[in-house]
């Protein structure tokens, strides 16, 4: 399919069985034709890049650079090289597992619904029964934009409509909330579906200090844009400070009652 086009980040880190998992799921799409474009962080064993090779579609590895630049310097570079008749972006993470249906449900979504930007979807968490249904409608998602209701690695990006605010910015991190956040200050619509779109290595570990206050100057940068008052600003961070401090454990189960109950209304 020469107007979608998948895009990931090979890291150093991965597994040989994460990659492999992921090529398997690759390789079980519906539609199976849809080119992989993979950006090389630093530098993978050559294992992984005979895994890799397996995918059973065009495939193109680009490794310009044995320094980690990091997820940011790469996801910026999709505005150098995605050419002009590119229609629809898949986000994927290579630690991630896609549900055969993925590229299938979410191409007859976009084609069905010209309006919507940025789409994604539920997953279901690897090694877990736990499945988390982000809310669901353009109202709802930016009610909660600040929360970053959107999966990343399951996103697909109409593409055009990405490149016209400026793609993802090369940051060190948070590119995905940064570019949520500046979809929604420039008028881009949101949707998710309930549909389970990929098995998800969801992290076992608290935000990073540093994230933290990146999160934070994100929040104060753009709550303006966004229209929010003070007092809306300070309940949002509030509300991130207690999230990024309870048990992981809760954290994640109060994520999917929140999600529940938000789609519920």
């Amino acid at each position: 399919m020469k107007n979608a086009i998948a895009v990931g980040i090979a890291h150093p880190y991965l597994t040989i069985k994460e990659i492999n998992d992921f090529v398997d799921s690759y390789n079980q799409q519906t539609i199976r034709d849809i080119q992989l474009l993979l950006f090389v962080d630093s530098n993978i064993s050559l294992n992984c890049l005979n895994v890799l090779e397996k995918i059973k579609a065009p495939l193109k590895i680009i490794h310009d650079d044995f320094v980690p630049r990091g997820m940011g310097f790469h996801l910026q570079k999709m505005n150098k090289f995605l050419n002009t008749n590119i229609e629809y972006v898949f986000r994927v993470d290579l630690d991630d597992i896609l549900v055969p249906l993925r590229f299938e449900h979410q191409l007859a979504y976009m084609n069905n619904n010209q309006e919507i930007d940025i789409m994604s979807g539920a997953c279901k968490v690897i090694d877990s029964e736990d499945i988390y249904i982000p809310p669901l409608t353009n109202k709802r998602i930016l009610d909660y934009i600040m929360f970053c209701p959107i999966v990343h690695p399951a996103v697909c990006l109409r593409w055009k409509s990405i490149k016209v605010i400026g793609g993802y910015k090369n940051l060190s991190r948070n590119q995905d909330l940064e570019l949520w956040l500046r979809c929604a200050a420039n008028g881009l619509k949101f949707a998710n579906t309930k549909e389970v779109l990929i098995n998800y290595k969801r992290s076992k570990k608290h935000k990073t200090f540093l994230d933290i206050i990146n999160i934070i100057k994100l929040h104060l940068y753009f709550y303006r844009k966004l229209n929010y008052t003070k007092a809306k600003l300070l309940k949002i961070i509030i509300m991130f400070l207690v999230k990024e401090t309870i048990p992981i454990n809760l954290k994640n189960k109060l994520r999917n009652f929140f999600s529940n109950n938000i789609n519920n209304k």
